[in-house]
């Protein structure tokens, strides 16, 4: 199953919270924060002591209450599965402790994702900090909130040797001589058949032998390597690779193992290094000259934005349909493009000069504007120029509908980031860096639990609301999925463009990236603003739903004009009504009769063509287009989909008219537009081709 794209079925995903509340009767917010404790200082204790704990608090409180606060223990736990059941959505876990005492165990997971490492029957894990509550009918659970709280032991653990469940295993005696060799067999046969919790299991018990020399201990970590990439755990996986070269930094396969991986991680410049030193030894390394060819590709896409977008687009197709081939085995990396930073920087915003301002939430006693970050472009930007192409850090489809719930596709999120970041710190960084109204702690006061940040449930979710897209809204994804579908994705440096009614780059999508192009000419030092909505809705509908979505009022100088032109107009007398040039003011109030215009344009016969020619400029005359005395453009202004269907048919009903040169200026400039919104011309052809063909004009002229 891929970890980076996954569809539910609409009618299983349900909220979390609301389970708890429902077949548990315990309200989430008694649960808490995760475990900030360094692990070295916690005690283990039992399921009886926890108990007892627990018990002696809620007598304190409210001896009536059944579902009264759990106590932060301060200590761990250690629980061997015993079986697995489901709870609507849920993995219910029946465990035991050391002592044999047994309880109920819930992990925050989603339906149908389970964490990287399946939990199964006979495993050991290690609870951090564990929450206690008694049900009725004197029924126990320990729920696990956050997953930095939980993890599964490997048998090798020494928590595992020094349990009541090691001593039990090394008092059995040992049936045949158990070599490295044979240990080694058994892995790779539960490798070959996908099991690979089971494989890696193997691996670490054949590395425990350490006086047995028939397997070198590189080739052990390598193969335990290709299990742990399988169930996405990219420190680890990083951690054994390297652990190998220690072994033998000569070693050609884990050489080659490290350069896929980190290519996989799109870190591109540390792929090289490793990629050459094994070229310079062993140039014809199966696989070697071709990872290269790629990597040279992928590093020129970083660094120049120079995109096969035909490609691109044709492979998100097949992306978005799950027929895309896998990377190296891994369906994680199907859609293989790198990333591309244009000509724009992260940096502080001045708060007195913002473009809008967010309602005081309070984190850490500051307004969350305060500690706002904006993108600048660092020079001149043309319209149409690409500035930034980037790759969700993670992406769900929910259904082919609209979901019921809209908490649905977030609850789909939170737990697959959870287990996204949990085993890749990088990314962890980059998530948590992103501004949130979180009001436990702000990014700076983020906890470190042994050198690495916590995974907090809560923290997590707040900046999925905060900053998911909707890739689904936009036409060309639609197009490439070939049917509607309902998706939601995080993206980290894209989520930096703040918002305005009257923006400067327009988003598009490719399967899982994100693309970035001007819409307008931009001057060097400008903040890069996307709109969060239509900015062509009325002030009233713009201002209640940045309220209500994004706990935010804009005071940009659209809103600021829009504001004082909340009545209505009638197109007979709209143009008197506005005070301020077409150049500094959108006619958002015109809404419905600039789609009225553009109906009648489409609409219009070949007698009206001079007709329908004024009326489609006057439409985009309302978003700020400009024209000079010849009808050229020289002016961009607004870009929605309908403005590319008016250049286009302002240009056919130009060459109809025997206006070969007006025809070809609106045409290319309609060319162009349309690669602005739908982001590739590949897609801007797939839409409009058929248009050209059929009013006699090939496409192509």
């Amino acid at each position: 199953m891929s970890r980076q794209i996954w569809t539910a079925p609409r009618s299983e995903v349900l909220d979390l919270d609301a389970l708890l509340l429902k077949e548990f009767g315990i309200d989430k917010s008694r649960i808490g924060s995760p475990a900030k404790a360094s692990r070295e200082n916690l005690n283990k204790i039992s399921i009886d002591v926890a108990k007892g704990m627990v018990e002696s608090t809620r007598a304190a409180w409210n001896p009536l209450s059944l579902f009264e606060n759990s106590r932060s223990l301060d200590a761990f736990i250690l629980f061997r599965i015993l079986s697995v059941e489901r709870a609507k959505i849920q993995p219910i876990y029946e465990v035991e402790d050391e002592d044999g005492s047994k309880c109920r165990l819930m992990l925050n997971t989603a339906f149908g994702f389970w964490p990287a490492q399946k939990v199964q029957k006979g495993d050991i894990i290690i609870v951090y900090d564990p929450k206690f509550f008694k049900l009725q009918l004197s029924r126990w659970i320990v729920i696990v909130w956050h997953r930095s709280d939980w993890k599964i032991l490997d048998p090798c653990d020494e928590l595992v040797k020094n349990s009541a469940w090691g001593q039990n295993t090394q008092q059995q005696p040992n049936k045949g001589q158990r070599t490295r060799l044979s240990i080694k067999e058994e892995g790779n046969k539960f490798y070959q058949r996908n099991e690979y919790e089971d494989a890696i299991k193997k691996y670490n018990e054949a590395l425990a032998l350490k006086d047995d020399s028939s397997v070198p201990d590189e080739v052990l970590l390598r193969n335990r390597s290709l299990a742990e990439r399988y169930l996405g755990l990219h420190d680890t996986v990083e951690a054994t690779l390297r652990q190998a070269l220690l072994k033998n930094s000569t070693d050609p396969k884990t050489q080659f193992e490290l350069s896929k991986m980190l290519y996989c991680w799109r870190r591109y410049d540390e792929c090289k290094q490793v990629l050459h030193t094994l070229l310079d030894r062993k140039p014809r390394t199966d696989g070697a000259a071709e990872l290269n060819a790629l990597l040279t590709l992928r590093i020129k896409e970083r660094n120049t934005g120079d995109y096969d977008f035909g490609k691109m687009w044709k492979d998100a197709q097949e992306m978005l349909k799950g027929q895309s081939p896998p990377l190296f085995g891994l369906n994680d990396y199907g859609f293989d493009y790198a990333d591309y930073t244009g000509p724009l920087e992260l940096r502080d915003i001045n708060p007195s000069k913002k473009h809008l301002a967010m309602l005081p939430v309070l984190s850490k006693g500051k307004p969350l504007q305060e500690r706002s970050k904006g993108l600048f472009a660092t020079r001149d930007i043309k319209f149409g120029e690409l500035v930034l192409c980037s790759k969700a850090m993670c992406l769900v489809f929910t259904s082919k509908d609209p979901p019921a719930n809209p908490a649905e596709p977030e609850n789909l999120l939170v737990p697959k980031i959870n287990e996204m970041l949990f085993d890749c710190q990088r990314k962890a960084e980059r998530f948590y860096s992103l501004p949130t109204h979180h009001k436990g702690y702000g990014v700076e006061g983020i906890p470190r639990v042994n050198g690495k940040l916590v995974i907090d449930t809560d923290l997590t979710t707040e900046i999925v609301r905060s900053h998911n897209f909707r890739p689904s809204q936009g036409k060309a994804f639609a197009a490439q999925r070939l049917q509607y579908c309902y998706a939601k994705a995080v993206w980290d440096l894209p989520s930096y463009a703040n918002h305005s009614c009257r923006p400067n780059i327009h988003a598009s999508y490719f399967g899982d990236f994100l693309l970035y192009r001007a819409i307008q000419d931009i001057p060097v030092g400008t903040q890069l603003c996307i709109s969060y909505h239509n900015p062509y809705m009325p002030y009233k509908e713009r201002k209640e739903q940045l309220r209500i979505s994004w706990l935010m009022c804009c005071t940009c100088q659209q809103c600021k004009y829009d504001s004082f032109q909340e009545v209505s107009k009638l197109i007979s007398d709209f143009d008197s009504t506005y005070t301020v040039p077409e150049t500094e003011q959108y006619r958002t109030e015109m809404a419905a009769p600039v789609r009225v215009c553009q109906v009648a344009l489409i609409r219009a016969g070949a007698a009206l063509e001079l007709r329908t020619i004024k009326l489609g400029m006057k439409s985009l005359s309302c978003l700020g287009w400009g024209f000079d005395e010849g009808k050229r453009i020289v002016r961009y202004g607004g870009v929605e989909w309908w403005v590319v269907m008016v250049m286009v048919n302002i240009s056919i009903s130009f060459w109809r008219r025997g206006e070969r040169g007006l025809a070809q200026h609106w045409k290319g400039k309609a060319k162009i537009t349309g690669v602005v919104y739908y982001g590739a011309e590949k897609e801007y052809k797939h839409m409009f081709e058929k248009v050209y063909r059929d009013h006699g004009w090939d496409y192509h002229l």
